[in-house]
């Protein structure tokens, strides 16, 4: 983020896959050494990721029930924090198994689109909502549209081009519109948590406040809120900074 030489931070041990992770010392950018990009990365959600992490190849019940009560949180602060109406446009990327959508389909709004590069994910939630879903990645959508709030659960630490990835979201928001993200957070630069599920392969990037509020900050968006949520992850709602 600031062009700074980074350090070494730690090491990835899940799914057997090692790489390193690196930090910078003076914006607490941490990520992936070398990232998952490019070829590699587009093999890795088609082929592989869904395998790795257990999940069903089409989402089933026991899918949704699991993942609920972090989609009505969700739609909740958006509620509380932006509000939501019939005429509210929203566009989710990374939209996963619909979990959220469905949900968000209950409060009314007519105009939602989706983006999800996993190709089984992507046509169940077409077929099962109705929604339109772009199966490219974020650095490559061809939406004309402008929406009101983006929303991105889990995904931020995903892409592998932040400046890109951020710059095609500034561009889809209206100049009045809101951001919401939430991402898995580093507390305690100094001491880097030793779970088996934070550092993996398919996180890229790993973010303090600091870093993820200069990220945004960067790439033209003013952080407006943030809380940690029951499930003890990051969300915040964010807008931009200048008009388009």
């Amino acid at each position: 983020m600031c062009g700074k030489e980074p350090v070494f931070y730690t090491r990835t041990k899940r799914y057997k896959i090692y790489r390193d992770v690196v930090v910078c010392n003076d914006c607490e950018l941490i990520y992936l050494s070398p990232l998952v990009k490019n070829t590699e990365h587009d093999e890795f959600y088609n082929e592989t990721y869904r395998k790795l992490f257990g999940c069903p190849m089409v989402p089933d019940k026991a899918f949704h029930e699991e993942r609920a009560p972090a989609s009505i949180y969700r739609i909740e602060y958006i509620k509380k924090t932006a509000g939501l109406g019939e005429k509210t446009s929203l566009l989710d990327i990374g939209c996963g198994g619909r979990t959220f959508l469905m949900h968000l389909k209950k409060e009314g709004l007519r105009e939602i689109a989706g983006v999800e590069i996993e190709p089984n994910y992507s046509v169940y939630i077409e077929k099962e909502l109705g929604v339109n879903v772009s199966k490219k990645r974020l650095e490559d959508l061809d939406f004309h549209e402008s929406y009101d709030i983006i929303t991105m659960w889990h995904f931020l630490e995903h892409v592998w081009d932040l400046d890109k990835a951020l710059s095609v979201v500034r561009q889809l928001l209206r100049d009045n519109g809101k951001v919401f993200l939430e991402v898995p957070l580093i507390f305690d630069i100094e001491n880097p948590p030793r779970d088996k599920v934070t550092f993996q392969i398919a996180h890229n990037y790993y973010f303090t406040k600091r870093s993820l509020n200069g990220v945004l900050e960067k790439a033209g968006f003013k952080v407006l809120t943030s809380e940690i949520t029951p499930m003890n992850f990051y969300i915040v709602c964010c807008q931009k900074t200048w008009a388009s």
